[in-house]
């Protein structure tokens, strides 16, 4: 298991829907599910350069 901060990526766990909308958790290292390395653009990758493009529906600034 490798930790992204202070939450961990579990690349065989389902991803933290919370994690995945907020960029947040309030498990943090004991949370049972996988939190992605989000870059900027909101693809997720698992933190050795490879990813799947799963946009984040709505970035900062942006929803109304």
């Amino acid at each position: 298991m490798a930790y992204t901060g202070k939450y961990p990526t579990r690349p065989d766990a389902q991803d933290c829907s919370f994690f995945i909308r907020t960029g947040t958790c309030k498990f943090g290292s004991s949370c049972k599910f996988n939190h992605p390395i989000l870059t900027v653009d909101g693809d997720k990758s698992n933190g050795n350069g490879g990813g799947t493009s799963s946009k984040i529906p709505c970035k900062v600034g942006t929803c109304r």
